[in-house]
């Protein structure tokens, strides 16, 4: 630990840190734009636009951990900022081709890849455990109320150009700058020496497979779930339902919706213990049918905001489960692969509807049937698993307890 309190600079900038976690909301607002703008384009290569970053951001993830041994996180954490700053900027600077425009979102992918595992890192590297817990609580509800905001204004701008919608990431030079200015040096030596200090337990072999039968349930709701963000405004353009202003306020309902689970996840965890999970499928699956039958914008905002108070309990109830799983020393590793199973949830998404085109014209709205029904098997087999294995799941929600 490097110290044990930090002045609120340092802390606010650490929160901004989290900021790169909204980038996919900004392209989607634009996604029904771009598709005009590009007709006869591969439904796939519009898609990829949202998802082709999170392909680089998986393999950076792979190695930004060995990077962290050798340099300053903070640099490190700098360079992922310039990095995603300009490919951020630079699709405000392409109207030629779809291909240009996604060697820009690569540049977006491995900005963010960097700088996502560096997230935990750097807090435990700042912060005494009881300060930890709190900044990493607020961090969720901080980047999803500021992320509103530059959806909005996102949004706003797609209004005059798709191109200007880039412009948006604008912001994040001000963090850049901030991170430059707030952010104390991070040496390696400092994590290197701890590391050295400490072994770490290793997991059983059930403990193993359970934890890649949570990366599976992880990678199968992200490939299903990602439709909703991807095909909510190619519908609204193709029907006429709203246009870019109404597609960025209902992701930023979707953002408040989520902030507020995620301030309320510790009440949320305490009343529904092992089934939190399924409530999250469950209005997942609603939100989808909700789309499905939607003829007006307000229906596609309530659907939005529905779905984002799902997915604002998702991932802290996925780290608790995974961390209660095996050695709470290894939950480095078990968050590591709750986050690599969503980048590669979030790839194949992309392919999902390629796939589909087997049993049909894949429109829209046959996209969000097939998504409803999909979250409802995905109840169905979450609670047969938690009935098949109830000591375990009693400990889970033990713990969750403990730790709400």
């Amino acid at each position: 630990m490097v110290t044990s309190t930090k002045g609120w600079v340092t802390k606010i900038a650490v929160l901004f840190i989290f900021l790169l976690n909204v980038e996919t909301s900004l392209v989607n607002t634009a996604l029904g734009e771009i598709s005009k703008a590009f007709p006869g384009t591969d439904p796939v290569m519009i898609n990829l636009i949202s998802t082709f970053p999170v392909f680089f951001a998986l393999i950076m993830s792979f190695f930004i951990g060995k990077l962290a041994e050798k340099y300053d996180k903070k640099k490190l954490l700098l360079w992922s900022l310039i990095i995603y700053i300009i490919g951020g900027l630079g699709g405000a600077f392409i109207n030629g081709s779809i291909a240009e425009l996604l060697i820009m979102r690569a540049f977006v992918g491995i900005g963010a890849g960097m700088s996502a595992p560096l997230c935990g890192s750097i807090i435990a590297d700042l912060f005494e455990p009881k300060e930890q817990a709190m900044m990493l609580g607020w961090s969720n509800g901080f980047s999803s109320l500021l992320a509103v905001l530059i959806t909005m204004l996102s949004g706003w701008l797609c209004a005059i150009n798709w191109t200007y919608t880039f412009l948006a990431y604008g912001i994040f030079v001000f963090v850049l700058l901030l991170e430059m200015y707030a952010l104390p040096s991070l040496p390696a030596v400092v994590a290197a020496a701890e590391a050295e200090t400490k072994e770490k337990p290793k997991y059983t072999t059930k403990q193993k497979v359970k934890l890649g039968l949570m990366g599976l349930y992880v990678l199968c709701n992200l490939m299903v779930g990602m439709l909703l963000f991807m095909k909510m405004p190619i519908l609204m353009t193709q029907e006429n339902i709203g246009g870019p202003v109404v597609i960025a306020t209902a992701f930023s309902a979707s953002t408040v919706m989520a902030c507020i689970s995620s301030l309320l996840f510790g009440y949320i965890v305490r009343f529904f213990k092992r089934y939190t999970l399924a409530i999250y499928s469950i209005l997942t699956a609603l939100a989808f049918f909700i789309i499905l039958s939607a003829h007006s914008a307000d229906l596609v905002i309530i659907a939005l905001a529905f779905n984002g108070f799902a997915m604002g309990m998702m991932m802290p109830a996925l780290q608790l489960k995974a961390i209660s799983t095996g050695p709470k020393a290894n939950a480095t590793y078990a968050t590591s692969i709750i986050l690599g199973s969503l980048f590669v949830g979030q790839i194949l998404a992309t392919f999902v509807e390629k796939a589909l085109v087997v049993f049909g014209d894949p429109t829209p709205r046959a996209l969000f049937l097939f998504g409803g029904i999909m979250f409802i098997v995905y109840t169905v087999a979450y609670l047969i698993w938690i009935f098949a294995n109830p000591k375990t799941d009693a400990e889970i929600a033990s713990d969750m307890s403990a730790n709400a």
